[in-house]
């Protein structure tokens, strides 16, 4: 959701990486503390090489290759200094992206094979059924009942609020998708309190974020079963602290 914010509001990479770095931080070390005090025991008892019982040889990691993984970091960070450009970061994205495909080493259709296409059609699902959402009336009745409420949305704490109650509602992609539209590009502070709170309260449920869902997918073949209230164990506190790290960040 942070690209969708990035290009919708026309962000300055280098001005949203400075303005949301500190509060980021921050809320890092606060989620590190708060995770080694719930699960110190469990984390404890594990060795440094612990895998999954259940990780065999049909599906382990591929063989490390260091001249694709040297090319993918040295384009990784071409990548990230043209972001400070003002190119077009589709393009430079897909130009680079080409690149890798480009090897004769490995075949194109391995490297394709990799991919998670399931995951991606996922993704398309979802904005497939976003865009049909917005092509309807819904949205603007939403904003028209918050502004009958006094629900002002230029107001940071209010937008982070309205934005953790509604990301949890309906997921934090639709719930940027649907807030956008209230925003003004003039003033980018409130789409950077959109992009962080929307990534904080991702963090309150499992289904607050499509990438939480992603990863309970992506272990339960492991054998590793993430429940909803074990997830909200630690998700609860975590999004509570950052959420309010982000407050506070506004009123400095």
């Amino acid at each position: 959701q942070n690209m969708l914010i990035g290009q919708l509001g026309g962000l300055d990479f280098a001005d949203y990486l400075s303005w949301s770095l500190l509060p980021t931080l921050i809320s890092l070390a606060g989620a590190w503390v708060i995770l080694q005090l719930l699960y110190r025991r469990v984390l404890g008892d594990l060795p440094g090489t612990a895998r999954p019982a259940r990780l065999t040889a049909n599906n382990a990691d591929p063989a490390f290759d260091a001249w694709q993984t040297g090319k993918g970091l040295i384009l990784l960070a071409i990548l990230v200094a043209l972001f400070f450009t003002d190119l077009p970061r589709d393009k430079v994205a897909l130009s680079l992206a080409a690149l890798l495909l480009l090897s004769r080493r490995m075949h194109t259709r391995s490297i394709l094979g990799l991919i998670d296409w399931h995951l991606l059609t996922l993704f398309a699902a979802l904005f497939i059924v976003v865009g049909i959402f917005r092509s309807t009336d819904a949205p603007e009745q939403v904003i028209h009942w918050l502004a009958a409420h006094s629900v002002d949305l230029a107001n940071g704490q209010v937008l982070t609020l309205v934005t953790a109650l509604l990301s949890n509602l309906v997921s934090n992609v639709p719930a940027t998708m649907l807030l956008a539209q209230t925003l003004d590009p003039a003033h980018p502070e409130l789409w950077y309190v959109l992009a962080m709170a929307s990534t904080f309260a991702g963090n309150l449920l499992l289904i607050g974020s499509i990438a939480n869902l992603i990863v309970a997918e992506q272990v339960a073949p492991l054998g590793v079963r993430i429940g909803f209230l074990e997830y909200a164990r630690a998700g609860v506190p975590v999004t509570l602290l950052s959420l309010g790290i982000l407050s506070v960040w506004l009123l400095i």
